[in-house]
């Protein structure tokens, strides 16, 4: 708890720091660890031994086990019609649990994942998908470790489905709109995230909010919820619970962008979001005209700093009125 007040007052004085921001300051307060998104809790480091890479992505009990949760990620996707010529991205990938079948599904280099920990990379594929002789299936070169959603690290409108399965459960709404941000040029035409989040209940009989409030003012009431698994989550921190609403605003910041609920999925209490990235408005990636890849409203000044940095030099931002930025793709630096 003092660390976690030692980063906070760290910040305060400007601001509410980014996820990774948060992250690193904890990490170097325990460089003999590594610490997971879910913040302060320990990723086993280099010293994973035996199973204990799946524990750092459980817990697992009698109803959600290793295999059924990895299987259930698979056959949701299935059902939403994911095809072995598909290209995939496993954002927050841990040790391959869902890993593991979706590169047994996919076709060979068409699996993709992304995770914080190196260490957990290195165990999956070493520990479960190589024991499956699934190596020759998945370049250890397209398992990236990282902080930043780069789902550009490998090019642009390269994936067809995203899945990230209790990834946001563990993030502040800033988060999410740079993830959603850095995931919009790595998307084809008609490409889809799957997402998972705990859902806050509408409020009954409040005032009703304009169709353009911004998600920062759509919070759940509720600061604490009790989930039926026996969790808490909140609305302030880490695991993290939204509004559906908030969900929606966050999406109409994308130009392009839309978002369905789809609500329960097969396993365990956590809710699932389907967003659709359509094409830009003349054609996919064109250099001439428009080219627009996604529009977004930067609420904080600052929410694209960092990523604009590790974009492609053929991205950059262009400033529009009311403090809206797009993303076009018409060479030069980020302006």
């Amino acid at each position: 708890m003092r660390t976690h007040l030692a980063v906070l007052l760290l910040y305060g004085a400007r601001g509410e720091p980014t996820w990774y921001e948060y992250h690193e300051a904890l990490q170097r307060q325990h460089p003999d660890k590594l610490l997971s998104p879910d913040i302060g809790a320990p990723y086993y480091g280099p010293g994973i031994i035996n199973d204990d890479h799946r524990q750092a992505v459980g817990p697992h009990t009698a109803e959600l086990t290793w295999e059924g949760v990895g299987h259930a990620q698979l056959a949701f996707l299935l059902q939403r019609g994911l095809q072995p010529w598909h290209t995939l991205l496993d954002l927050g990938c841990g040790s391959l649990r869902a890993g593991v079948h979706l590169v047994r599904h996919q076709e060979p280099r068409h699996y993709y994942g992304i995770d914080i920990n190196p260490h957990l990379l290195d165990a999956g594929y070493r520990l479960e998908l190589a024991p499956l002789g699934l190596a020759h299936k998945l370049p250890r070169e397209q398992l990236l470790a990282s902080s930043d959603y780069e789902a550009t690290h490998w090019g642009l409108r390269l994936f067809d489905f995203v899945l990230a399965a209790s990834l946001w459960t563990h993030l502040p709404l800033s988060e999410l709109r740079r993830c959603l941000g850095n995931l919009a040029p790595a998307m084809r035409s008609g490409g889809r995230l799957y997402a998972t989040f705990f859902l806050c209940p509408e409020p009954v009989g409040g005032p009703t909010m304009p169709a353009d409030t911004p998600a920062e003012l759509l919070p759940c009431a509720q600061s604490e919820l009790q989930q039926a698994h026996g969790g808490t989550t909140y609305s302030h921190r880490d695991p993290w619970h939204y509004r559906l609403a908030a969900i929606q605003a966050l999406t109409r910041e994308f130009r392009g962008l839309s978002v369905h609920y789809v609500g329960g999925w097969g396993q365990g209490v956590q809710k699932m979001l389907e967003f659709t990235f359509d094409a830009p408005a003349t054609g996919e990636g064109s250099s001439g005209g428009d080219g627009v890849l996604g529009v977004v409203r930067c609420v904080h000044p600052t929410c694209f700093a960092k990523q604009l940095s590790r974009r492609p030099s053929s991205l950059r931002y262009v400033a529009l009125p009311n403090s809206t930025r797009r993303v076009g793709m018409e060479g030069g630096q980020p302006g």
